[in-house]
């Protein structure tokens, strides 16, 4: 088993459980009893972190005279992902194709637990199985309101990106510290303060300062024109509080919106409107009942009416846990930029695989 990611990690605590007795120690992962195992929840998933297609191989043969059964156990988070498999005769797998199969899985944007799956086929020696398990290629949006995300923090880690506001040279940037306005917040030095950030029901929001996600800039206003690794924000905590940003939309051009937004044992709600009302808004669910999770929203806006804006809202779904909010941007291009779809906030995962052999009978 192998993927072309290098960002492959285990994961622990998934739905599926395996056990064993004839374990072998240069195959098993560590943590893991070497030799035998009783409803062990262990795997390895990959995370594409750009939109590109990221897969895996899992490969089987067999000698003439023998049928074969395989079984591969592999699962999904946040994503679509497609299980195909090319059975090829001869034992090197460089024979003619003598059969294909191929099928799609899909979970829903920001489910909490995986979707675990097993796929089984059965072959006839001498022949060569070459199956594949990844992401399906996202596709590009060509609406007036597009709209991904990009996972800056897994659900329940304890390790964040590290996000560079100057880097990307927008247009403007805020960097939420205390507060929504005001001395509460860093704006980029010369960006016209573009963004305007207003509480939903005017509740003042509750300053942290240990996030996992840090900010760093250079180009900031006169009061703090340079910082390295900012790891603060602003929570809400409540059902139906939240955070609405409003940003002045280009007349030609893209016009694209980041919002960086994070979740605390709850689930955060995302909705996003033009106010031409060219569009129907768009919606999308954060979870994370286990822990924190932080995302980067990003909306693209080609071809609203003159003088539209965009409006952000971030607001929080239950009564339990909080959301927080830490920074914004707006970058406007002359040209069309279209962006994907869904893009590499989505993981795949494999976790076992089995062959069974047989004489033909």
């Amino acid at each position: 088993m192998s993927s072309n990611s290098n960002n492959l990690t285990q994961m622990t605590n998934v739905p599926a459980a395996f056990s064993w007795t004839n374990g072998h120690t240069s195959k098993t992962p560590s943590g893991i009893s070497v030799e035998s195992g009783a409803n062990t929840s262990v795997g390895v998933w990959t995370q594409s972190s750009d939109g590109s297609l990221s897969f895996g191989h899992i490969n089987a043969t067999v000698e003439a005279g023998h049928t074969a059964e395989v079984q591969f156990f592999v699962g999904l988070q946040d994503m679509d992902a497609q299980f195909s498999a090319s059975l090829s005769s001869g034992t090197i797998g460089h024979g003619d194709i003598l059969a294909t199969f191929a099928q799609n899985v899909s979970t829903a944007v920001g489910a909490s637990d995986p979707n675990n799956v097993a796929f089984t086929l059965r072959f006839d020696g001498p022949a060569t199985l070459v199956s594949t398990w990844g992401m399906v290629p996202p596709s590009f949006c060509t609406d007036i309101l597009c709209y991904y995300n990009q996972a800056t923090r897994a659900c329940g880690s304890d390790d964040g990106d590290s996000i560079d506001l100057t880097f990307n040279h927008h247009d403007d940037w805020v960097k939420y510290e205390t507060d929504v306005s005001g001395d509460g917040i860093v704006r980029k030095y010369g960006g016209g303060e573009k963004i305007t950030t207003t509480v939903l029901d005017g509740s003042a929001p509750t300053p942290y300062v240990d996030d996992e996600v840090s900010f760093s800039w250079n180009d900031g206003e006169s009061r703090d024109p340079s910082q390295q690794n900012d790891y603060n924000g602003i929570a809400l905590q409540g059902q139906d509080l939240g955070f609405s940003i409003s940003i002045p939309v280009a007349d030609v051009g893209t016009t694209e919106a980041q919002v960086w937004v994070g979740v605390n044992q709850t689930t955060g709600t995302v909705t996003a409107s033009l106010s031409d009302g060219s569009v129907s808004p768009v919606s999308h669910a954060v979870e994370c009942q286990n822990g924190a999770r932080n995302v980067g929203l990003t909306f693209d806006v080609h071809g609203a009416q003159p003088n539209a804006t965009l409006n952000v809202q971030f607001s929080q779904y239950s009564s339990d846990g909080s959301i927080t909010l830490q920074a914004a941007a707006v970058s406007y291009y002359d040209s069309r930029r279209r962006q994907l779809l869904r893009d590499g906030d989505g993981s795949f995962n494999f976790q076992a695989a089995t062959l069974s052999v047989t004489e033909k009978q």
